[in-house]
């Protein structure tokens, strides 16, 4: 741990000059830090025990949308505009992108678009194949090849191989994976592979039990709609499936009932959110579309190419937009503030710091620093952490070493 500067006992005008400089290099910091892209703060991810980690191997949460490809409903939002807008107003580090297997023909130039734009707008972007039970590995992998071939080159694509098994067993399951990712691999050798599990991706356990060694940076789908599938009833699944060592990501979910209508239950979301923060798993909501369910993001007086007020959206919508905002502003808060240290040191590699089963701790990157809440004690240079009150607000930044 490093100790103050000499200078922290002098004072001008009543301000020590320790905190005149770390004032102005903050200014400088922050404008430096804000000219950059997420992909470019974060670069090439990939995945280490059951964590996906960014290019300094700091565990990261990219919170996101889902696009929605099944009607005109959805796909009048895959275009540049609209995603620039998901980027700059909602604040989106990730965006999913489905692509329908019987509709390659003619969505894969609209799922290029909205590709091109996320790649443009400097965030993450899944590629979905968005089968549901009995999908055609030869397909997907006709397909993923084309995708790896234009855009495996970037640090921006994942591919996600099967949207949702449903009947079928991990080990059918798991032999499709391996038939894809090989078909990946052969061009792209390291971006993410997400990959579905039994019955609608709420069974990552069993995946976890018997994981894909084909190759690595392999990463699982968790799939919930709040109002369906509780926290209680569900949440022990991944919680096994963490603590069996695999990575998740949750491709897809709802505050609503699985269905995509039905009740919007806020305070049950809410919960998977905490679980989902405290545990540094992403998540993309379902889904950029105006069908007129609960799970509808905009409303029928929503243009296709934003920008959007409240009026074009729904209740569930704005409730979304404003925790994947906030999402973004605690990361970008807690980056900034750790860049002001004159003395900064990076650990060799990222650890959890906070108690076993802590669920109130949140690993944060810090410009190569581990950040985990709550801790206390503020200092100049070292490890932060960001001390924040439920999903919402971010009360301080704190020292941890």
């Amino acid at each position: 741990m490093h100790t103050m500067n000499s200078n922290r006992h002098f004072a001008w005008n009543g301000i020590p000059k320790f905190w005149v400089f770390v004032f102005v290099s903050a200014c400088f910091l922050f404008q430096s830090f804000a000219q950059q892209t997420v992909v470019q703060q974060h670069g090439q991810l990939k995945v280490v025990g059951n964590h996906i980690v960014d290019k300094n191997g700091i565990p990261i949460a990219l919170h996101g949308m889902s696009m929605y490809s099944w009607n005109n409903q959805g796909l009048m939002f895959y275009n540049a505009s609209a995603v620039s807008h998901l980027v700059n107003d909602w604040k989106c580090t990730v965006l999913r992108i489905p692509i329908l297997p019987g509709s390659v023909s003619s969505q894969t130039t609209p799922l290029r678009t909205v590709v091109d734009a996320c790649i443009a707008n400097g965030i993450y972007a899944i590629i979905d194949w968005h089968s549901m039970g009995g999908a055609d590995a030869n397909a997907c992998s006709n397909f993923m090849k084309s995708m790896a071939t234009s855009y495996g080159n970037t640090p921006n694509v994942m591919y996600e191989t099967w949207n949702e098994p449903v009947s079928e067993t991990w080990a059918t399951i798991k032999a499709y994976h391996e038939t894809v990712i090989a078909a990946i691999r052969t061009i792209d050798p390291d971006n993410i592979i997400i990959c579905g599990d039994p019955q609608w991706d709420q069974h990552p356990e069993q995946a976890a039990a018997s994981p894909i060694t084909s190759s690595t940076n392999i990463a699982y789908s968790f799939h919930f709609y709040a109002a369906t599938h509780k926290f209680a009833s569900m949440g022990p699944n991944v919680a096994t499936a963490l603590k069996n060592g695999i990575a998740l990501f949750v491709t897809e979910y709802g505050s609503c009932e699985a269905s995509g209508s039905g009740a919007f239950d806020s305070s049950e979301t809410r919960k998977w959110w905490h679980f989902l923060d405290s545990n540094s798993i992403g998540c993309t909501n379902w889904a950029v579309e105006t069908n007129g369910e609960t799970a509808s993001a905009f409303n029928s007086t929503a243009g296709s190419t934003g920008p959007w007020g409240n009026s074009s959206m729904t209740t569930p919508g704005i409730f979304v937009m404003n925790y994947i905002k906030n999402s973004y502003q605690l990361q970008s808060t807690v980056s900034n503030a750790y860049s002001f240290s004159r003395q900064q040191t990076r650990p060799a590699a990222a650890k959890a710091l906070s108690p076993a089963g802590d669920r109130t701790s949140t690993v944060f990157a810090l410009n190569g620093a581990i950040v985990n809440m709550p801790a206390a004690g503020k200092r100049s240079c070292g490890n932060y952490v960001v001390r924040s009150q439920g999903n919402d607000k971010n009360q301080s930044v704190d020292f941890i070493r």
